[in-house]
């Protein structure tokens, strides 16, 4: 699909995650932590690495 949206989906260490998509490239991208372990996010060569904190929220838009 070259746009649309997932919601609620639960993804390897315990995180959950919300993800928007037009013209097949996020848009929008939320993850709840709810563990705390550290997180990477990766989409063609962009990478996002942060530590988190159990139930923390961490939202990302910029996949430049």
């Amino acid at each position: 699909w070259s746009e649309g949206y997932v919601r609620g989906l639960r993804v390897r260490g315990n995180f959950e995650l919300d993800l928007e998509w037009k013209n097949g490239q996020p848009t929008s991208v939320r993850v709840v932590s709810h563990s705390g372990r550290p997180l990477k996010l990766r989409f063609g060569s962009v990478v996002h690495e942060l530590e988190t904190e159990p139930g923390g929220v961490y939202e990302f838009s910029d996949w430049n």
